[in-house]
């Protein structure tokens, strides 16, 4: 891609405002943008480009990172320039693994941990998650226990035999107790 392509695709266009901050909740906001942006590395690359050596001024958020992390990210390429290692492209630190993609639910608790802007694809993820987790939570409901009486009633079917006794000693409990809960 050329320059002008690249910045074509970026998540950000028209949103330059936001990328002006370099803390706080508009250079997270700005961040978020960058986590799902199609263009994040070709940004990245561009702004280590344009931002050679630790007396140039550096600002704003671009590719994902403030001004901090990619002077931190410029001395780690030159001192492997320096060591004869050969320097890959600059990246940013994600601890050696790549970025879970979006519209997963890695990629929505991250946006969570990092109070990032959560997009629909991450959103869905993280709903069918908690709708698992509330199905599996459900405990299948036994014969012959108050719950399994009011399962039937719901169900709209005749209560069992086991059912109908476990609902009748409840019923005298809550009466003389005050408590369904079997002492």
């Amino acid at each position: 891609m050329t320059t002008t392509d690249w910045r074509l695709a970026a998540a950000c266009q028209g949103l330059a405002h936001l990328f002006d901050a370099e803390a706080g909740p508009d250079a997270n906001t700005a961040k978020g943008y960058c986590l799902g942006c199609p263009v994040r590395t070709e940004c990245l690359d561009a702004a280590m480009a344009e931002e050679v050596g630790d007396s140039t001024r550096r600002a704003g958020i671009r590719g994902g990172l403030n001004p901090k992390e990619r002077s931190g990210l410029a001395r780690q390429v030159r001192a492997k320039a320096r060591a004869g290692t050969p320097a890959s492209a600059p990246r940013p630190n994600t601890g050696g693994k790549p970025l879970a993609p979006c519209g997963t639910t890695t990629a929505y608790e991250r946006h969570l941990r990092r109070k990032e802007p959560i997009d629909d694809a991450c959103r869905a993820a993280g709903n069918a998650k908690r709708r698992a987790s509330r199905a599996k939570a459900k405990s299948p409901v036994a014969c012959g226990t108050r719950r399994g009486y009011q399962k039937h009633r719901r169900n709209g079917e005749p209560a069992c035999d086991a059912c109908r006794y476990a609902n009748a000693a409840a019923d005298r409990r809550l009466r003389t107790t005050g408590s369904t809960v079997a002492a």
